[in-house]
């Protein structure tokens, strides 16, 4: 399994890296980028199973790419991070797009195993 993780945080993309890897998923491959047009271009290039991303990426970043996945011929599992009890319902059935699910901005290997499961 191909994870790409979104975040314009260093130590997020980090933190959230070594979850995936400390999960009980069979994770082949963990790619990082700071912006949306970066994950686009890793995206049409690369066979992602899994996209995580920073809710809060500048530039309405997790908005273009739920954007793109609505026109790409195979998307990804698609996993916001941040919190969504925030009061913004800009994602998910109601919103722009589909979210398979949520992480913490700290997430540990059983949160993501556990969203992981769901998906």
């Amino acid at each position: 399994m191909n994870v790409l993780i979104v975040d314009g945080s260093t130590v997020r993309r980090r933190i959230v890296n070594r979850a995936f890897r400390g999960s009980d998923f069979a994770v082949d491959d963990v790619l990082e980028c700071d912006s949306a047009e970066r994950a686009i271009g890793i995206l049409e290039s690369t066979q992602v199973h899994v996209l995580v991303c920073d809710r809060n990426l500048p530039q309405d970043g997790a908005g273009i790419l739920m954007d793109y996945l609505r026109s790409a011929p195979a998307s990804p599992s698609f996993l916001l991070l941040g919190d969504r009890h925030d009061g913004r319902d800009l994602f998910g059935p109601a919103g722009r797009g589909r979210v398979d699910g949520w992480l913490s901005s700290r997430p540990s290997a059983e949160d993501v195993a556990l969203q992981l499961a769901s998906c």
